[in-house]
């Protein structure tokens, strides 16, 4: 019973009309069959044109930045090259190309950069050759070569899968096949509606009419172009134009289709950042800006890190001049990652750059007044300074800018010059994000119900719960397990009261012990290296530049460690239980020093006794699978019910409120791709179930849970269901929980069906409907 986006379309219907086609005459059905079609052109023209889901659009908080449409913000760094991209290689009899595309796009998302400057036309007056153009023969008399856009098709596709940005301009600067002055002429609209209609699907796309407008389009052309591509576009992508240097965006008025600039600023570094926040107070809320282009920026890692963190500070996304993929150093491409990672895990979106004189020694500061700010240095000897915040309790996360090592730390401050102690293990240029910490005590309050040494029962009816779709998605679902709504055990199926084995449904167990290692001062950061515990990491893979002496918990928590594969780690995913095996050793024995012998002493201490778990925890505590838990349904759902409600377990917090919602909401990116398989040197581990690759993270991988995010078509992982919905899997889903905190419930089941990975954990298809409450469908 496989999910298709797909499942509201009236088919059956279809099936009735198609049965009543086939018996008319011939020139009937002709007839029929044309008015059909115009019934369907007319349906589809009266459509309002609507952003795919998942499509990058304009934030609505914030002009300089972008979001996923239904998702979730995103913030964009990486290369402004290579502008001829799409005509690197030898050229083939087709127009086709014979390049290395495939490898640029494999770079970026293996060591970091979200985004691509690309260009269509070079020819003409352009900075290509007279062949860079995507014409028959190269002659824009003959129209369009469907060869050369399929192949630019198959590379957009890679790109748009994994999240990177196809910044897409129609001409370089000075390019004009047309010569039409003001006019567009009726061969360059058509290639104008031929390149919309064929790469508009992509989610991950901004239309740019020309770099460098001016140089060849009049103003006039140029609105009439981008009014062109919005009418030939259903699903609404930004459009902008480039300029030569400066902070205005010309061709903006507000009655144009123009909402996005692609800004060219040739200054200084230590003038980008004023110039920036120039553009951003230019732009208002009319439309929306990449800081594309800067001429003066140095062609190093260090320059381009610099002028990406000044432009963020400001208030923007970055692209970087002269950073071609090709020749760029792996750091400065990773330093883009850890950039655009760092600002996806705070609420940037929402901030707004802090007065600050040009010439300042002080941090700059981006912040949302009372609630949140982000710091940024590049030079902090033992402390960051800082001013106008309001006191109270900050939650504070340290990041080191150069290698990626974050720190969490919790400060009470009062005064009016809030001095916060950089750790010692972060460098001296650095950024530090603070949340003020207003939650009460008690995430929901007094009205939260735990359970006692039993769960409490209530019907459906009680809590306002379908009692005929709970038995239908228990049949969906098989073996046996519970629902819980509102702190109340409400349905029930099969024998929930037996330990089963939860396979990787355990996983998110790991990620519990390790937030409860860093509490408990065990760690100092997720970014601890592994090799510290493991010194057999150090000598592994010399031929590959000893890649392991990186590997982290951070990386073993996402299954990015790559341990035994060809990447670095944090640069490709592997779901491989070799390393879950590793990790699971190391944390217990080695980071919380418990041989497995004394195992069942953490365990009773760390869940069992505070969760009061009716049934017990137990786990093989010798052989391949030692220290696999095996949990009762109705007590797996106790551990869903602490995640639940923020890591409290009646009045005590079994684990910190930063780290139970960290947890659920901390999805890797979708640049970051699944490994390539290739098999290198690992030290020798024990698996706890099966082997390595074994799956794609989709997007939606936090913290070993998996999250219901927007997949790689753009759709939630589970289409049915709530987006905050997030659940612990084993098996593809025979055994595990799924949490749905805006209705309060946590399901809990075993020995059920694959309700994971054909993506059936909720169903909400054709006839069909099961469901874990009303609200999921």
């Amino acid at each position: 019973m496989q999910m298709s986006a797909h499942h509201h379309s009236p088919i059956p219907k279809v099936h009735m009309a198609m049965h009543q086609l086939l018996r008319p005459t011939t020139k009937r059905f002709i007839e029929t069959c044309a008015l059909i079609l115009m019934g369907i052109g007319i349906l589809l023209q009266s459509v309002p044109a609507e952003p795919l889901p998942g499509q990058i659009v304009a934030d609505a908080d914030g002009p300089g930045f972008l979001r996923r449409h239904l998702g979730r913000p995103v913030f964009i760094c990486g290369p402004g090259d290579p502008e001829g991209f799409l005509y690197r290689g030898s050229l083939r009899d087709d127009g086709t190309r014979e390049g290395d595309q495939l490898k640029l796009i494999r770079r970026l998302l293996e060591h970091g950069g979200n985004c691509l400057y690309i260009q269509a036309v070079r020819s003409h007056g352009g900075d290509g050759t007279n062949d860079h153009n995507p014409f028959v023969n190269h002659d824009p008399s003959l129209g369009v070569n469907l060869a050369v856009l399929e192949q630019w098709e198959s590379w957009f596709t890679l790109l748009d899968n994994h999240g990177i940005l196809i910044y897409l301009f129609f001409y370089d600067d000075s390019s004009d096949p047309w010569k039409s002055g003001d006019d567009v002429s009726e061969l360059e609209a058509e290639f104008i509606r031929t390149m919309v209609q064929k790469f508009q699907h992509h989610r991950n796309l901004i239309w740019v009419v020309a770099e460098e407008s001016e140089e060849a389009l009049s103003p006039v052309r140029a609105e009439k172009l981008a009014t062109l591509i919005r009418a030939e576009d259903k699903h609404q992508h930004l459009i902008g134009n480039h300029h030569h240097s400066g902070t205005q965006f010309k061709s903006y008025r507000p009655d144009t289709a123009f909402d996005h600039f692609s800004m060219q600023l040739n200054v200084a570094p230590e003038e980008v950042y004023m110039e920036t926040r120039a553009a951003l107070e230019a732009a208002g809320k009319h439309y929306q800006l990449i800081y594309a282009e800067n001429t003066e920026t140095p062609p190093s890692t260090d320059a381009w890190r610099h002028h990406a963190w000044a432009v963020a500070m400001a208030g923007a996304s970055p692209m970087m001049l002269g950073m071609d993929v090709a020749s760029t150093p792996d750091d400065a491409l990773r330093q883009c990652r850890i950039l655009s990672d760092f600002f996806e895990d705070t609420d940037f979106q929402q901030m707004q750059p802090a007065l600050r004189s040009p010439n300042s020694n002080t941090p700059y500061v981006l912040t949302n007044p009372s609630k949140s700010f982000i710091a940024w240095s590049e030079n902090v000897e033992d402390s960051m300074q800082l001013t106008e915040l309001v006191g109270g309790n900050y939650e504070l996360t340290w990041l080191d800018c150069q290698t990626g090592r974050r720190v969490e730390r919790d400060e009470i401050v009062s005064e009016e010059t809030f001095e916060f102690s950089k750790p010692a293990s972060i460098g001296s240029e650095c950024a530090l994000y603070g949340q003020r910490v207003t939650r009460p005590v008690g995430k929901a309050g007094t009205a939260v119900v735990f359970p006692d040494k039993e769960w409490e029962s209530r019907t459906p009816a009680e809590l306002g719960l379908d009692k005929e779709k709970l038995m239908a998605f228990q049949r969906l679902a098989g073996g046996r397990g519970c629902i819980v709504k509102d702190g109340y055990l409400v349905s029930s199926w099969g024998d929930i009261a037996r330990r089963g084995d939860l396979a990787s449904a355990s996983k998110p167990v790991y990620a519990h012990f390790l937030f409860r290692a860093l509490e408990m001062g065990k760690l100092e950061s997720a970014d601890d290296l592994v090799s510290h515990y493991r010194p057999c990491i150090t000598d592994l893979n010399p031929n590959l530049q000893f890649k392991d002496r990186t590997l982290t918990f951070r990386h073993l928590a996402f299954q990015t460690a790559n341990l035994g594969y060809s990447e670095s780690p944090g640069n490709a995913f592997d779901y491989n239980d070799h390393t879950m095996g590793l990790y699971w050793d190391v944390i217990v024995n080695d980071v919380l020093e418990t041989p497995w012998s004394q195992a069942p002493a953490l365990f009773e201490r760390e869940l069992a006794k505070p969760l009061q778990l009716q049934d017990g925890i137990s786990f093989p505590m010798e052989g391949r699978t030692r220290g696999r838990p095996s949990m009762s349904p109705r007590d797996f759902a106790r551990f869903g019910w602490l995640y639940l409600n923020g890591g409290r377990w009646k009045r005590q917090q079994i684990i910190a409120e930063r780290h139970a919602e960290l947890a659920t909401r901390d999805p890797l990116p979708l640049s970051i791709p699944r490994t390539n398989g290739m098999e290198t040197e690992r030290c020798a581990t024990r698996s706890i179930g099966g082997g390595g690759n074994q799956a794609d993270h989709s997007g939606g991988y936090s913290w070993l849970w998996w999250l219901n995010e927007q997949a790689r078509d753009g759709q939630l992982w589970w289409m049915g269901a709530p987006g905050d919905m997030y659940g612990a899997l084993g098996h593809c889903g025979q055994r595990g929980i799924a949490i749905l905190p805006t209705q309060r419930m946590v399901v809990s089941w075993n020995d059920g069906n694959q309700l994971h990975c054909d993506r059936m954990l909720v169903h909400c298809g054709g006839s069909s409907r099961y469901s874990i409450s009303d609200a999921t469908c």
